[in-house]
């Protein structure tokens, strides 16, 4: 047996979540990392696990002092967490320069360059091999030649944690994996599943920006030979495309609701506030509605995420959590909100699931 570790991102209750639904519990949780033993014929399976999850933002093998010395023999740029661990790679291993940098970040240099350490507890090391798919995250955000913030855009990295977890709940019959997104808006969710090789099947009320971006998705490096499947439809009408029967789950959200800065929230109207939550609640259940009805459709596991507006005190989804129960969900949830910092609106986390 081997020890490996890897660092939570830095919403770690979500990030544990994911965690939770794919592997058994780690051995240990410390410094922000997570440490398993890992017999060395399941090695292969890790490394193929820690692929296809959104959650880890740097990994690989736990090591002792006496090992670092094979480690650092040759190389003499060094990447920390903190001075105290390069003083003792200084003192005992001759290591003449390094770079500190927080445990969460990635430092293009360190990864291209150097060796990366990251002290766990007493003689035991993180020895960084493999980071989270940056260069992926940054192409899809930024690079989309159509993209907005007029409805508001899921970041490609919670879109491959929502991926994770909707494939962690499918039946190994499942194969190839199908993601369908009702919603899907600039075209994410394709983008994210299509690198990590599943097929897509998008819709939208309006699928153009999606069929935009279409050519620079196929121009891209990370693109892969995944079907993808668009088509125009309202999720305020019943669902009755033929190739839904071809669906392993659902990964998608709706709208967050208007891009409101402190201001303008201010100047909103408790009347004006209940409309935009009414709009809300209505897309949503009605969708679940739509989607329950589908005799395929009904059937798979949904993952999708729920705006909670962070000056609104009231749990904005509890109409939708009571609505998904009597079309016979069960709904799970983490406790830990997606959001990011100085933003008005934040993202709840569902995994939906009959049977």
């Amino acid at each position: 047996m081997n020890k490996y570790f890897a660092v939570l991102w830095r919403l770690k209750e979500l990030a544990m979540f994911e965690w939770s639904v794919w592997w058994f519990a780690p051995q240990q949780v410390w410094n922000d990392c997570v440490v398993i033993d890992v017999a060395d014929e399941q090695v292969d399976r890790l490394h193929d696990f820690f692929q296809h999850l959104g959650w880890s933002v740097k990994r690989w093998r736990v090591v002792t002092a006496e090992e670092l010395w094979e480690i650092l023999k040759h190389g003499t740029l060094l990447g920390v967490t903190d001075t105290a661990l390069w003083a003792f790679c200084k003192k005992n291993y001759g290591v003449k320069r390094f770079k500190k940098l927080a445990i969460h970040h990635t430092d293009k240099e360190i990864k291209e360059w150097w060796i990366e350490l990251i002290a766990l507890w007493y003689e035991l090391y993180g020895h960084v091999e493999h980071y989270q798919h940056i260069p992926l995250y940054e192409a899809i955000d930024f690079e989309k030649p159509v993209r907005g913030m007029q409805i508001g855009m899921m970041p490609a990295k919670l879109t491959h944690q929502l991926i994770s977890i909707a494939c962690a709940h499918l039946s190994l019959h499942w194969s190839p994996v199908t993601i369908y997104d009702p919603f899907c808006g600039f075209g994410t969710t394709w983008f994210v599943a299509n690198a990590l090789g599943y097929n897509t099947i998008c819709s939208d009320i309006n699928p153009t920006p999606t069929k935009q971006n279409l050519p620079r998705r196929n121009n891209q490096l990370f693109a892969t030979d995944a079907l993808f499947t668009v088509f125009k439809h309202d999720v305020m009408q019943p669902f009755v495309a033929p190739f839904l029967q071809h669906v392993s789950c659902i990964v998608t959200e709706w709208r967050l609701g208007p891009i409101m800065a402190k201001k303008s929230v201010q100047n909103l109207t408790r009347q004006q506030l209940q409309e935009k939550i009414t709009d809300i609640q209505t897309m949503y259940t009605t969708f679940l509605s739509n989607i329950a009805a589908h005799p395929h459709c009904s059937t798979v596991p949904i993952v999708i995420t729920y705006p909670q507006w962070t000056f609104f005190e009231a749990d904005m989804s509890l109409w939708f959590i009571e609505h998904a129960e009597t079309l016979w969900y069960t709904v799970q949830q983490p406790s830990q909100l997606y959001m990011r910092n100085d933003q008005q609106v934040a993202r709840r986390v569902f995994v939906l699931q009959r049977g």
